[in-house]
């Protein structure tokens, strides 16, 4: 029997929230992979960095953004006069941030690479995705997939039970999971949403469908 994680949920982000900063965003980091919501879209981002060529372009989109837990784990512990010493990652508007990078990267001079941040420090990771999902919710531009969805489902179903990609996967879904999978992609309980869960060994699929009230579990070979 899998010996499943329980599940804790933070009731607001608020609590982890420094302030609205304006930084350099060259020197937004990757998120680690354990924060990140989604893969690049290498055709997204050349389409925003195609975007960037306009004249006196500035940044308008505001990223929620994390100072790295290895050095920085406790609000009370942040000192807003060493801000550029912090390493920061961006948790949503990745692709705009390598967009940026990769058109200043040419030389250009006409894009203000100063962008609006709201800062956090000490998020949970889950709820660190769950703030990006939020902001990929938000965006007027790529918003979220079905196929960013079920990686998402799989890593999360992987994390809770405790076992790595290299072992077999779990013959029952974590206790609770549904709704720590839509509390995680920002979405309510009245949210249904079909997953392709992709086991190790390929070509198996698990169809997960989840509904308000109802999950059922079939095998597709």
């Amino acid at each position: 029997m899998q010996n499943h994680k329980n599940f804790s949920f933070c009731l607001t982000f608020s609590d982890y929230l420094l302030g609205q900063y304006k930084v350099s965003m060259v020197r937004l980091l990757d998120p680690p992979q354990e924060y990140v919501v989604r893969d690049i879209n290498r055709d997204w981002s050349d389409t925003l960095f195609d975007s960037l060529s306009c004249d006196n372009t500035e940044i308008v989109t505001i990223l929620p953004c994390m100072v790295d837990p290895s050095i920085l784990s406790d609000v009370d512990q942040f000192d807003c006069e060493k801000l550029a010493e912090y390493p920061i990652f961006s948790l949503g508007g990745n692709h705009l941030r390598v967009a940026v990078k990769n058109y200043l990267d040419t030389g250009a001079t006409n894009l203000n690479p100063d962008a609006l941040i709201d800062l956090y420090v000490g998020l949970p990771v889950s709820d660190a995705r769950r703030l990006a999902n939020k902001h990929n919710i938000k965006t007027q531009t790529k918003k979220a997939d079905f196929i960013d969805e079920v990686k998402q489902a799989r890593r999360l179903i992987y994390e809770t039970c405790g076992i790595t990609v290299e072992e077999d996967p779990p013959a029952t879904l974590p206790i609770g999971f549904r709704k720590k999978f839509l509390y995680e992609i920002g979405q309510s309980l009245s949210h249904s949403v079909c997953i392709l869960y992709l086991l190790r060994s390929a070509p198996v699929y698990e169809h997960l469908e989840l509904t308000a009230h109802n999950l059922s579990i079939h095998i597709i070979f």
